[in-house]
């Protein structure tokens, strides 16, 4: 019995301590565990906290994205003509926001715990150089311009030709001090020359194809004397102010508004050369990307960057008071012996054809109105959103989208009470029917018509113009249609009638249908270079927004 209690004894000896190593196995796995919990917890804390640190930096760029958004749509301060290139000067509008300097960081405050900065670039380098060459042509007295022009039109043995020997291409590179040569006039004389009875009419043309590819005819007359004559002093294109002057030295120096012939030297029409130049300033930016940083609490930084867009029109207005695009085109001014339509420095009308020149001519001559610079074929300064039907449906696409989004597009089942702002010239209305603007109606902005837009009265508008309705009809004829009056229309009328639903037909026949009777006092005044500067309507847009 001793033995069997010795060995149950020595057996509990043997088992000592076993509880207690289970016990600490136990509390290993336990703290274990408590450790994992905690860390989970910890870093899902922070997690939690950089989240929310890094929506507070999100919310701060998008808010400096809104605040350049909003400079360009809303500052009045700076032109609009130049707020883009201002922006550029200025790329993080430190002279329009209230910049301080947080954990050694500028930056504009958005509350207590963030901020954001801008950088504000232009990604098409703008003021770079630029590639330019001229080419020049004369009206041989028809409206019809070619390379040469013949005194007198019969020619013979005594003659004046006149020509362009146009510059080929060239860089110029900013800052742009002195006289760019732009080609040279000449007149070469057969025989004992000619008496010239009218001035001659020219255009050069300024393409440029850098930093964008663009276009701006140059016009102007040779007077019977010889003397040399521009319609306007100085030029613009994209922003790009062109200055005419007559040596390559920088005291070039331009004609005035009071005096627009330019001694380069005048042609004397004896075989002569005389040279043009031309100073260009950098054209302004048609759009900008725009970089918002936000800053948000513990360091956290988050980018947004956006593309934002000057207009549709990429800065290229029409190129006529009224423009008539298709072929043969239909013009009736009627009697009105008040109606003048003004081109500045464009010309009054073009057409397609010489069908449709020819149409214009002959209605001016049924009114004792007037139609200054005369009415021309188009040349190469028409805009691209002008060049086919498919641009212009495109173009009128999009601006059916903006009148979508800003409430003020019309279809069968209603009108517009309104057409935009007369004063500020100011506005978009979208007219997918027939549209009647009548009893001293006044509107402002770009105003698009599919049917036939008929004006009566003394109603008044300013800005631009699009009547693109096909004729259908004698009741819905289509273009525009006038009656009564007085009218007056500043801006741009772009007469261009397509079916949307076959592009590949081409234009239709473009129609204006002016009546009245005798002393009507219908009057269209029209300023085109530019027109829709100052147009709200659709300006300042963004093309797109990005996380970086």
């Amino acid at each position: 019995m001793k033995i069997k209690h010795d060995l149950t004894r020595k057996t509990d000896i043997d088992q000592r301590g076993a509880a207690l190593v289970t016990v600490l196995l136990i509390s290993i796995l336990l703290l274990t565990a408590s450790v994992a919990m905690l860390t989970a917890v910890g870093a899902n804390s922070k997690n939690t906290t950089d989240v929310l640190s890094e929506t507070k930096a999100y919310y701060a760029a998008e808010s400096g994205l809104r605040a350049g958004s909003n400079f360009f749509r809303n500052d009045s301060t700076v032109l609009a003509a130049n707020k883009y290139s201002y922006a550029v000067g200025d790329p993080s509008l430190n002279t329009k926001l209230t910049y301080a300097t947080v954990n050694g960081i500028s930056q504009v405050a958005v509350g207590s715990e963030a901020g954001y900065r801008l950088n504000i670039t232009d990604p098409d380098n703008s003021a770079g150089s630029i590639v330019y060459s001229t080419l020049g042509s004369f009206d041989d007295g028809s409206g019809v311009y070619s390379p040469t022009r013949v005194y007198p039109p019969g020619g013979g043995a005594n003659t004046l030709t006149f020509s362009f020997n146009n510059q080929a291409s060239s860089t110029a590179s900013p800052p742009i001090n002195n006289g760019q040569p732009f080609g040279s006039l000449q007149v070469v004389k057969t025989g004992t020359g000619a008496s010239m009875s009218a001035p001659v009419s020219f255009r050069i043309d300024y393409v440029m194809s850098s930093p964008r590819p663009a276009t701006r005819t140059i016009r102007g007359t040779i007077g019977t004397n010889g003397g040399i004559t521009f319609l306007a002093p100085t030029y613009s294109l994209m922003g790009s102010t062109i200055l005419l002057c007559t040596d390559s030295t920088s005291t070039c120096t331009p004609p005035t508004s009071a005096n627009t012939t330019l001694p380069i030297p005048p042609l004397d029409l004896a075989p002569h050369t005389a040279a043009l130049y031309g100073k260009m300033a950098p054209i302004e930016p048609y759009r900008l990307k725009v970089l918002a940083t936000g800053y948000g609490p513990n360091g956290s930084t988050k980018q947004l960057e956006l593309v934002i867009q000057r207009n549709l029109f990429n800065d290229l207005g029409s190129s006529a008071a009224i423009t008539m695009i298709g072929p043969n085109a239909f013009c009736h001014f009627g009697p009105s012996q008040y109606m003048h339509i003004i081109g500045g420095s464009l010309p009054s009308v073009t057409v397609s054809d010489q069908a449709g020149l020819n149409a214009v001519l002959f209605a001016l001559t049924q009114t004792s109105g007037t139609a200054t610079p005369p009415p021309e074929i188009a040349g190469n300064d028409v805009p691209d959103w002008q060049q086919s039907p498919a641009a212009m449906d495109a173009f009128i696409t999009r601006l059916k989208q903006s009148a979508l989004d800003a409430g003020r597009y019309y279809d069968s089942t209603h009108a517009p009470s309104n057409f935009g702002n007369f004063t500020n010239g100011t506005g978009i209305t979208f007219c997918d029917r027939s549209c009647t603007m009548s009893g001293g109606v006044q509107g402002g902005g770009i105003l698009v018509v599919t049917g036939t837009l008929t004006f009566s009265d003394d109603s008044k508008f300013k800005g631009l113009i699009l009547e693109v309705g096909q004729y259908v009809n004698s009741g819905n004829p289509g273009g525009i249609v006038r009656s009564g009056g007085p009218q007056t229309l500043t801006g741009n009328i772009v007469i261009a009638p397509y079916n949307p639903n076959n592009l590949a037909a081409g234009s239709g026949q473009p129609r204006y249908n002016q009546s009245g009777e005798d002393g009507d006092t219908s009057n269209s005044d029209v300023v085109v270079d530019q027109a829709y500067d100052g147009t709200l309507a659709i300006t300042d847009f963004m093309l797109g927004v990005a996380e970086k």
